[in-house]
């Protein structure tokens, strides 16, 4: 079950463009609403959110509900802001950069993860076993990353390594750029790149740090977390 589906109850991080062109609540009940989720957990969970949240808000809002997908998060960003689509389940960029392009974007949920937390940590990760065990050992490796408008994929752990001196765009030797959080621990996994960046929900006190971001391709105990990030509060 993806990380989309066990927050369904909560519909977070959910932002509505409110412009001429899109219907508001109280006109829910006479015209279909549309929103939009980009595939950062790839495309099968995608498709599997799509079942689920259809049915839910539909029958929460009483009225048809349908789920769009996108490629990629600067899509649903562009469709959310041209009023393509009612509402979206967005990560944070993505919503500034929307909301930035039309002022009548706003939030209307912020996300609560799996057992009520409210913060995340940007996660690098390696394999298991690998002998990388600090984040001084990833200098000239091969990084995998999710995306330029990532958060936990791309900014926030690139914020890492600007706060222990290094120039994230000369630490590593190369990198690539994976599009979602399971294709990312895949090529760690794979030997394609030695270190990925993904998420890890906070832990309870006293507990590791687990790289959340790989449950979809699991098992996440394929996986440690060299450096990660202080908390990050959602969207």
């Amino acid at each position: 079950m993806t990380k989309l589906v066990r927050l369904l109850p909560l519909l977070s991080a959910v932002a509505f463009a409110a412009n001429p062109k899109t219907p508001t609540m109280a006109e829910v009940p006479k015209k279909p609403m549309v929103l939009g989720i980009a595939q950062i957990y790839g495309d099968e969970p995608a498709k599997k959110a799509k079942s689920l949240i259809e049915p839910y808000l539909s029958q929460a809002f009483g009225s048809a509900v349908t789920v769009q997908i996108f490629p990629t998060t600067e899509e649903l960003s562009a469709a959310l802001a041209d009023g393509k689509v009612h509402m979206a389940w967005i990560t944070p960029l993505a919503f500034v950069q929307a909301s930035q392009k039309n002022a009548d974007v706003v939030g209307l949920m912020k996300a609560v993860r799996q057992g009520g937390g409210l913060t995340y940590r940007a996660a690098l990760i390696v394999k298991k076993d690998s002998p990388l065990k600090a984040l001084a050992d990833l200098k000239g490796k091969k990084v995998a990353w999710v995306s330029k408008s990532s958060t936990s994929g791309y900014l926030f752990a690139r914020e890492v390594i600007r706060k222990e001196g290094e120039n994230p765009d000369t630490f590593f030797s190369s990198e690539s750029f994976a599009g979602d959080h399971p294709s990312v621990c895949k090529a760690v996994r794979e030997g394609k790149a030695d270190v990925g960046a993904t998420f890890a929900a906070e832990p309870g006190a006293g507990k590791p740090l687990v790289p959340t971001g790989c449950e979809d391709a699991g098992p996440v105990s394929d996986f440690a977390v060299v450096a990660s990030s202080k908390d990050c509060r959602t969207r």
